[in-house]
C-alpha cells in the first residue's frame, strides 16, 4: 500500500511541476460551479462553490511551488558523448547528488584512475546512469553513473600544420594594439557548441547563438591554449562537441585559443588572455578558472544574411516591440531551450540590437541561419512561435 501511495504522489507531483492538465483541471472546477449555480439556482449554493474554486486554485498554487522546490528530472546525458566531468556539472546543477565513491567504473576506467589519471580527465565517458536522463525524482536523489575510459580522446595529436594559415599577430595586432584581458585564474574551461545562427550589424560585429549538437553526433573537438608571443601549443586537449576543453595548472603568460573540429571552421578565442596563476580558489585544486563558450561554424552550411520584420495586418510596422528568440534542430522537435536572447525592433520593425546588448553597437540585425535549423521568435518569452525559412533577404512576421 505504501508503494502505491508513493507511486501516486509522485506523479501528482510530476502533474503540477509540469503544469500539464493544471489548466484543465481548474476549467474542470470552473465549470461545476457553472453547473451548481444553474442547477440549484441559489446564490448561497454559488458562493460556496466559488470559496471552494479560491481554496482549491490556492491549492494547485502552492502545490506547483511545492513540487518545483522539491522535485526535478534528471537531465540529458548523452551516453558515450559526455565526460564525467560534464555529467556531474548538469547533475548538480539539477541538485541532484553523485557521490565519487558510488559510481561504477568499469575496467578500463579503473587502471586509469590506479595509475593516476585525475578523475575529470575528459576520456572519463558515461555510458549509463540509475535512474536514467528524463526520470522525475526528488531532488537530493542520489544519481549512479556508470563510466569507462575513452582512449580515442588521448590518442588526438594536434599540429601546427592546422593552424598554419592562422597569423596571430595579424588577427589580434602587435602587443601595444592587442586587445589584452587579465584573468587571474589557475585553469580554463571550454564548452564547445555548434553554431545554429549568426547575427551581425553592419557585416562587421558577430553575435552567434549556439545549440546542442545531435545526440547521435560524436564529433571531436581538439583545443590548443597557445602562447602568443612565441606561438608555441602549450597544452591541448580534446572533447566530444558538446562537451567541454579543459585546461588546468596554466601558467603565467600571455595566451589565445583555438578550437577545430572536421567539417567546422577553425574557431579561435576573439581577445588575447593575460594570466596570474591564482590556486587560491578551491575549484578541484586547479584554483579559480575561467569558463567560455565556443562556437564551431559548419562549413557551407549557413543561408544568405536576411533580417526580421514585425508588423500588423494592415503591414504596419511595429517598432520597440521586446523579442525574444531561439533557435532549434529540426531533427529535435522538443528542444530544451536555454539560449534566447532578447532582441527589441526599431521604428521600421526590424529586429535590432540596443547599444552594449549582445554586441557594442545598436543597429538592424542580419541573420545567417545553419542549414537542419529553425528560428523560434516570443513575444511573452513563454510561447514561442516558428517563423518561416528564409528565401529572400528579409522575413515579414505579421502579429495578430
Amino acid at each position: 500500500m505504501e508503494i502505491v501511495c508513493q507511486y501516486i504522489w509522485l506523479h501528482l507531483m510530476q502533474l503540477l511541476y509540469d503544469r500539464t492538465g493544471v489548466l484543465v483541471f481548474v476549467l474542470g472546477i470552473f465549470a461545476s460551479i457553472i453547473f451548481s449555480a444553474i442547477s440549484f439556482k441559489s446564490k448561497k449554493t454559488l458562493g460556496k462553490c466559488a470559496l471552494l474554486f479560491i481554496a482549491l486554485t490556492l491549492l494547485v498554487g502552492y502545490g506547483i511551488h511545492y513540487s518545483k522546490k522539491t522535485y526535478t528530472y534528471v537531465p540529458d546525458i548523452y551516453f558515450g558523448n559526455v565526460s564525467l566531468e560534464y555529467a556531474y556539472s548538469k547533475l548538480d546543477k539539477a541538485n541532484l547528488v553523485c557521490p565519487h565513491n558510488q559510481q561504477n567504473f568499469d575496467y578500463k576506467a579503473i587502471e586509469h584512475l590506479e595509475n593516476g589519471d585525475h578523475l575529470f580527465d575528459y576520456n572519463f565517458v558515461v555510458t549509463n546512469s540509475v535512474p536514467l536522463p528524463g526520470e522525475f525524482v526528488k531532488q537530493g536523489s542520489t544519481v549512479v553513473l556508470s563510466v569507462t575510459w575513452t582512449d580515442i580522446l588521448s590518442t588526438i595529436n594536434v599540429t601546427k600544420d592546422e593552424l598554419e594559415n592562422f597569423n596571430p599577430m595579424e588577427f589580434y595586432g602587435d602587443p601595444e594594439s592587442a586587445a589584452i584581458y587579465d584573468y587571474s585564474i589557475g585553469s580554463l574551461w571550454l564548452r564547445t557548441l555548434p553554431v545554429g545562427l549568426k547575427a551581425t550589424i553592419n557585416r562587421a560585429e558577430e553575435h552567434e547563438i549556439e545549440v546542442y549538437p545531435p545526440m547521435q553526433e560524436k564529433s571531436i573537438v581538439k583545443g590548443c591554449l597557445i602562447d602568443y608571443f612565441t606561438n608555441e601549443v602549450i597544452d591541448e586537449a580534446a572533447c566530444y562537441l558538446g562537451d567541454e576543453i579543459f585546461f588546468p595548472n596554466i601558467q603565467d603568460g600571455t595566451y589565445y585559443f583555438t578550437c577545430s573540429c572536421a567539417g567546422y571552421k577553425l574557431a579561435v578565442s576573439n581577445n588575447l588572455l593575460r594570466i596570474h596563476r591564482d590556486t587560491s580558489g578551491d575549484v578541484y585544486e586547479y584554483g579559480y578558472g575561467s569558463y567560455w563558450e565556443v562556437g564551431l561554424e559548419k562549413e557551407n552550411s549557413y543561408s544568405p544574411q536576411f533580417k526580421i520584420r514585425l508588423q500588423d495586418k494592415r503591414g504596419k510596422a511595429l517598432a520597440n516591440v521586446p523579442v525574444s528568440l531561439r533557435v532549434i534542430r529540426e531533427d529535435d522537435l522538443s528542444p530544451k531551450a536555454w539560449q534566447c536572447p532578447n532582441y527589441i525592433t526599431d521604428e521600421n520593425g526590424y529586429l535590432s540590437n540596443r547599444d552594449g546588448w549582445y554586441l557594442m553597437s545598436g543597429g538592424v540585425l542580419e541573420f545567417q541561419l545553419c542549414a537542419g535549423h529553425t528560428i523560434e521568435i516570443s513575444l511573452d518569452d513563454h510561447t514561442y512561435v516558428p517563423i518561416p525559412q528564409p528565401d529572400s533577404s528579409e522575413i515579414f512576421i505579421t502579429v495578430e
